[in-house]
């Protein structure tokens, strides 16, 4: 009888152990390919294409630094803002990663120049338009040409930086904050090689590049829209997996007390009664 009434408080147990985890599992979001530049372009994740770099000049290189408040080896791109050949960055050919309108990129990055000026983020148009996503000269993040947002960006200081497209619906996010949000199909990915590329300005303009030198630590991409509290969770610590928010974790511990209440009422209740 001791026997069954263990095995009967074990399954009890697992059950109600298996429904908390499984709705802490749905909390998690992981990304379909992370770079974290640990002095490699490979992703994280087997099977994965590798990032492509663009290094005209030949001065980019994996350094350390100061990433915050931990020394991580990151990339350092340098190029010239002008002519807009002599950018450096890097490229990503998204096929079987992303759909070309419900897509979420979060990075951590710095960027070390154009303070006050027009700095490319990410292009989805094969470097051919200045549709894009930008930091504004008002340090603010920008898709181009639709809307700013209110989050300051500063110069040679990392930021969480997260984009996320949910099917023209476009949203910015700075250290896990909303900084825009506008219905707009200029973050598409828009070209026949399904090419991303990251911190290059178009190529057409003939006037000056919109373009900065900075340092990455880290690019991940997810195959579909992230929501609000995902990127806040993200931002917490954008090295390691999201994890399920502490409203979670308190219902677990409940579930799990609950499981050792029925099992000692059931051990009072079973126990020999004196003679």
């Amino acid at each position: 009888m001791k026997q069954k009434r263990f095995m009967k408080a074990n399954l009890t147990f697992f059950l109600i152990s298996a429904f908390f985890l499984s709705g802490s599992a749905m909390a998690t979001v992981s990304p379909v390919a992370t770079y974290s530049f640990n002095n490699t372009f490979s992703a994280q994740e087997p099977g994965v294409a590798s990032l492509n770099e663009v290094n005209p000049l030949g001065t980019n290189g994996f350094v350390s630094d100061p990433v915050f408040g931990q020394t991580r080896t990151v990339y350092q791109f340098n190029g010239n803002n002008y002519p807009a050949t002599d950018q450096a960055g890097l490229s990503l050919d998204t096929t079987g990663l992303l759909t070309n309108n419900n897509y979420s990129v979060n990075m951590v990055f710095k960027f070390t120049q154009g303070d006050g000026a027009w700095r490319r983020i990410i292009d989805v148009e094969n470097r051919q338009s200045d549709n894009g996503f930008y930091v504004d000269p008002s340090d603010r993040l920008n898709v181009y040409p639709i809307i700013s947002g209110g989050e300051t960006f500063t110069n040679n200081n990392y930021h969480d930086v997260t984009l996320v497209n949910s099917a023209g619906t476009v949203s910015g996010y700075v250290d896990g904050a909303l900084s825009f949000s506008a219905i707009a199909n200029v973050m598409d990915v828009n070209n026949t090689g399904n090419l991303m590329h990251f911190f290059l300005d178009n190529t057409v303009d003939s006037g000056i590049g919109e373009y900065s030198s900075g340092k990455v630590a880290l690019i991940s991409l997810y195959s579909g829209a992230l929501t609000a509290s995902d990127v806040a969770n993200i931002a917490q610590n954008p090295f390691v997996p999201a994890v399920p928010e502490p409203e979670e974790y308190m219902m677990m511990l409940l579930g799990f007390g609950m499981v050792g209440w029925q099992v000692r009422r059931k051990q009072r209740n079973a126990a020999p009664t004196a003679a």
